[in-house]
């Protein structure tokens, strides 16, 4: 196999024989998989690579709020299938909501809000996009 796109297919499709030891058993496959292919594994609730959930647009209007990504410690994040959609539900809550204050990025399974950027990288990293590139768009995604 050649990249981590292979072994996320290899995972689909082999955890499921694996019966009751399958969450231990898929965590060690992925982790040695991820070691074959060069990339650093995540270790997380289901045991796999960190992955792209969805768009979405961080607020920083400095209000400290309860259930937000674990690394956001003020401001809100708004999720959308588009970055457009997430605005828009944005617009309608938050006074101003402009400028420096509202950055666009992705949520990761991991409970991470991360910028376009990194999001890239961790898209490719699990095998979500096949090319390597600086900045993730939603539609590179579905």
């Amino acid at each position: 196999m050649d990249n981590i796109g292979d072994a996320n297919k290899d995972f689909k499709y082999g955890c499921a024989a694996w019966g009751d030891d399958a969450p231990t058993k898929c965590n060690d496959y992925l982790t040695d998989r991820a070691s074959e292919v060069g990339v650093e594994p995540v270790v997380m609730r289901f045991g796999g690579l960190e992955y792209i959930l969805c768009a979405a647009v961080h607020f920083r209007d400095g209000l400290k709020r309860e259930h937000q990504p674990k690394n956001i410690e003020s401001g809100i994040v708004v999720c959308g299938r588009r970055h457009h959609n997430a605005l828009m539900t944005l617009f309608e809550f938050a006074k101003e909501p402009k400028g420096e204050k509202v950055k666009q990025g992705f949520l990761t399974n991991t409970d991470r809000f991360v910028t376009r950027k990194e999001a890239a990288q961790i898209a490719y990293k699990c095998g979500q996009i096949t090319k390597e590139q600086n900045t993730l768009f939603s539609e590179d995604l579905w």
